[in-house]
């Protein structure tokens, strides 16, 4: 038993750096191809006022400009227009949805993002930011399939 933990702790370790280092066109191209399966994410099409992320950092305004919701369609991973306001949990964020008990934020002039509980700490499938919202797509896929099966997916 001691060897498998192990070796899933490596394997998730591992999926971590592999999704941490991608490039954000090569994270980008990975997500668009999870949103597109609707096995993986239920999405809804910006339809107007995507003018409002005009002032966000590069990558934010690419997604919220195409998307208005992204709901993970294995466990609770959430981004929508409606959940954008101030974080309750950290000042000087902006919450962007949520990821079961936690909220997703960012702070609009930056594409880095962040998750925090109620009392503002990260989580501890999420204690340092990704590097952009497809970042974001493709770790919350990959741990949201591992918490359904019981095992990290390949990647």
């Amino acid at each position: 038993m001691r060897l498998f933990r192990r070796r899933s702790k490596g394997h998730w370790e591992n999926n971590w750096w592999r999704v941490q280092m991608l490039a954000i066109p090569e994270a980008r191209d990975e997500a668009l191809m999870l949103l597109a399966d609707p096995n993986a994410f239920e999405t809804v099409e910006a339809e107007s006022d995507a003018g409002r992320f005009e002032d966000w950092a590069p990558e934010l305004r690419a997604v919220f400009g195409r998307y208005q919701m992204i709901h993970s369609a294995i466990g609770g991973g959430r981004l929508s227009w409606s959940e954008i306001h101030p974080s309750d949990a950290k000042t000087g964020f902006t919450a962007i949805g949520s990821n079961e008990t936690a909220t997703v934020a960012a702070r609009p002039s930056e594409d880095r993002i962040y998750e925090f509980d109620a009392e503002g700490n990260p989580p501890p499938w999420l204690e340092a930011p990704l590097p952009s919202l497809w970042h974001w797509i493709l770790w919350t896929d990959y741990v949201n399939r591992a918490d359904a099966t019981g095992i990290a997916p390949e990647q």
